[in-house]
């Protein structure tokens, strides 16, 4: 079985490489698995990558062109990616003749898709339904309700004549907590994290920052997208910008207590990281809060409610961190079903992909 896992990065690093590298490590050893991506945090992958340094403008279609001449994508059974792009790409070359095989699965991540959806992007339902159409893309979605249910409800206007939404839209299970949060060094500190723009509203975070008398830090991968407050100037806390990976997790995972202000998210792995960590998440109430924290008594809805929680969670922290400890276990413990999505995929579009073969 070849699976091939396209993952185009805007900036180098910065792309579903992490995730991927999750997934794939997962499936059987004997599968030829092959990562073609522009980012350099592809050490660790469990199989062959392919590698190119794009220049970046149009990078799904570099990505696709260099991996089909190559001869990467011959062959391959099930295409795994995180641009909407590359699945119409690989249609394609499906109608070319290359050496992509016709009606070849591809399971597709959209990884932004709520956030530009809840920034009022108007053309995101158009790239979603389209590739959905196809009829062998299927959607893959985080291990959130809140996203499938968008999902649906995407497709479900974009194209209410579409095959069973139900069959093509697959909820992915690829985290599961180990049981214990790592003990270590512990910092009164308070750390927000996250690109700053507006998804992750850093203006609520400097509201309530500016009125804590304790040790802040933030941490920004990236500047992407307005976020309403230029990030110059900040005074309310440390800054750190575009740490390594490791240095982020090391330094971030050792604070008290995680600022979390995002509009919306989809499966927020480097929060749910820092939790593992023992770094107790202070929430803005959200709709997408209710998909990843079940009964969690520290999600506020006004910044003074922030204020309280925040100094609550400092003063009395070993009781916080057995309540952490409670949530990852409850709402985290559920095995992998990456295996049950993969064969789901395949199954699928063995109808599709025999079509393909009788109009070759």
């Amino acid at each position: 079985m070849k699976i091939v896992f396209l993952a185009p990065g805007i900036r180098k690093g910065e792309s579903m490489v992490e995730v991927f590298k999750s997934l794939a490590s997962v499936l059987p050893g004997e599968w030829d698995l092959w990562l073609v991506t522009n980012s350099k945090n592809f050490p660790g992958f469990p199989g062959k990558v392919a590698y190119y340094d794009v220049k970046e403008d149009m990078v799904p279609l570099q990505l696709v062109a260099l991996a089909e001449k190559d001869g990467v994508l011959e062959g391959v059974d099930a295409v795994v990616t995180s641009s909407m792009n590359v699945a119409v790409l690989l249609n394609i070359c499906h109608r070319y003749k290359t050496r992509v095989p016709g009606g070849t699965p591809i399971l597709c991540f959209p990884p932004k898709m709520p956030e530009l959806f809840t920034e009022g992007n108007p053309n995101m339902i158009h790239p979603l339904f389209y590739v959905y159409r196809l009829g062998y893309v299927h959607i893959g979605c985080f291990d959130n309700h809140w996203e499938v249910e968008l999902a649906k409800k995407l497709v479900a206007l974009a194209s209410p004549n579409s095959r069973n939404i139900d069959g093509g839209i697959h909820r992915i299970i690829f985290y599961t907590f180990k049981g214990e949060i790592e003990e270590g060094e512990r910092r009164r500190v308070v750390v927000w994290s996250g690109r700053w723009n507006q998804a992750k509203n850093p203006r609520l975070m400097l509201r309530i920052f500016s009125l804590l008398n304790e040790k802040k830090e933030i941490y920004v991968p990236s500047v992407s997208g307005n976020s309403g407050v230029p990030l110059a100037g900040v005074t309310v806390g440390e800054v750190f910008q575009r740490l390594p990976s490791q240095i982020y997790r090391r330094n971030a995972g050792t604070a008290m207590v995680l600022l979390i202000t995002s509009f919306v998210e989809a499966f927020p792995v480097g929060y749910v990281e820092l939790m593992e960590r023992g770094v107790v998440p202070v929430v803005w109430d959200r709709p997408w809060v209710r998909g990843i924290l079940e009964d969690w008594p520290f999600i506020f809805k006004k910044v003074p409610e922030a204020v309280g929680m925040i100094e609550y969670v400092l003063n009395h922290y070993e009781e916080c961190k057995r309540m952490l400890v409670e949530l990852m276990e409850r709402r985290f413990s559920r095995a992998s079903n990456i295996m049950g999505v993969f064969d789901e995929v395949l199954n699928f579009s063995e109808e599709i992909r025999f079509s393909y073969a009788r109009e070759a």
